[in-house]
């Protein structure tokens, strides 16, 4: 890590009070790990955080310390300002009456002045963090609505971007982006550590280790560093709970998923005639009736998928989802290659920052069809 923007981390980390930590849309268990370990950081220091993320936990990190307390909607919002001036009318008593459809506050002056028009003005009041960091996120874009209806909030306040994706656009003024950690929890765990170790607890390293062991699926996945088995090791001698994660991210998954995700495996082959390996796999609204899968167990059937095949780099996985009619084309691009072009040409909602789900109608006999032909059109912009 850069040792200015260690240093310029801990200068904005101790000038604030009030801090916004700021999630991804659909964030990965790294984020949320890494937050929420954070967040205990600057609590313990009696600072006031706030963890804000369009989307709601996976219920699989229900045994983490202050999972409920992340909310879906900014709370500190701008607000309105009636300011009154007292200069030469001095105020007495203010009281208000709300009845149905307005409010009518009441002005009470003293010495039998009266208080007139031009002695009120009107004015709105930004919202008061004075820090936002955010965490495993490579566009601010991709904080939704977090974003989206508070962007003069998110130009005005100071911000600390996080993040180990080497896509990530560096839009923070201070930015630790360290694309050889195999989780944005390494990178946190690094910081905290530099901080002041003595208040790393065991739910702060049980969080930690959450989001390392979730990244590396269980230190399975390619990227896993010897830094990772090391950072792992020191969190469990802090207190984390190793067995209680492993418990809930590994085998906790529901019996109709794994027979859905078994279906998916059974079917899956490399599309033809594309410089990287393509895999792709399908699964009808009949293999879910007999698995008795939802549509969600065949989002958690698509994450399998990913965690398991070797060397992946592009993954379509499309199910016939019986509840609307259309399938639900998820797809993995891995980070080198140009996943947004993906997202845009397929009109897909963005899950995380490589993964996206779009709905597609049309006969599930003709998807990868019609998946070979857009890719087609699509290599050259995707890099493959």
């Amino acid at each position: 890590m850069v040792e200015e923007n260690i240093q310029n981390f801990f200068d904005l980390l101790q000038k604030s009070q009030i801090v916004l930590i700021a999630l991804a849309k659909n964030p990965s268990n790294d984020a949320i790990g890494s937050a929420l370990a954070l967040s205990r950081f600057l609590s313990k220091q009696e600072k006031e955080v706030e963890i804000v993320c369009d989307s709601e936990p996976q219920k699989s990190l229900s045994f983490l310390s202050g999972l409920d307390d992340i909310r879906k909607n900014i709370s500190k919002n701008e607000s309105f300002v009636i300011s009154v001036n007292t200069e030469s009318v001095k105020l007495d008593e203010l009281s208000y009456h709300t009845l149905d459809n307005h409010v009518d506050i009441y002005l009470q002056a003293q010495g039998g002045q009266k208080f007139k028009s031009e002695n009120i003005s009107f004015n709105t009041q930004p919202p008061v963090y004075d820090l936002i960091i955010c965490l495993d996120t490579p566009s601010l874009e991709q904080l939704g609505n977090s974003y989206s209806q508070n962007a003069l909030m998110f130009l005005d306040t100071p911000k600390i971007n996080i993040d180990n994706h080497i896509a990530n656009e560096g839009y923070g003024n201070v930015n630790i982006i360290e694309v050889t950690a195999a989780a944005t929890s390494e990178i946190v765990f690094e910081l905290l550590k530099r901080y002041e170790n003595g208040l790393i607890d065991a739910d702060i390293s049980t969080s930690l280790l959450t989001g390392i062991i979730s990244a590396t699926n269980s230190f399975q996945k390619s990227l896993t560093t010897h830094n990772s088995f090391l950072r792992a090791s020191e969190l469990i001698g802090m207190g984390a709970e190793q067995q209680e994660i492993v418990k809930n991210l590994f085998k906790t998954r529901s019996f109709s998923m794994l027979k859905l995700w078994g279906r998916a495996m059974a079917r899956i082959k490399i599309l033809e005639d594309l410089r990287v390996p393509v895999y792709f796999s399908v699964v009808t609204a009949q293999d879910a009736e007999r698995s008795t899968a939802t549509a969600e167990d065949a989002r958690g059937a698509f994450y399998e998928l990913i965690a398991n095949l070797p060397d992946l780099k592009i993954l379509f996985f499309a199910f016939e989802n019986k509840d609307t009619s259309k399938i639900d084309l998820y797809f993995y691009i891995h980070p080198n290659f140009k996943f947004i072009e993906a997202v845009n040409e397929f009109g897909a909602e963005q899950l995380t920052d490589s993964t996206a789900r779009a709905q597609i109608d049309m006969p599930i006999q003709s998807i990868e069809e019609y998946l070979v032909k857009e890719l087609a059109g699509l290599k050259d912009r995707l890099g493959i």
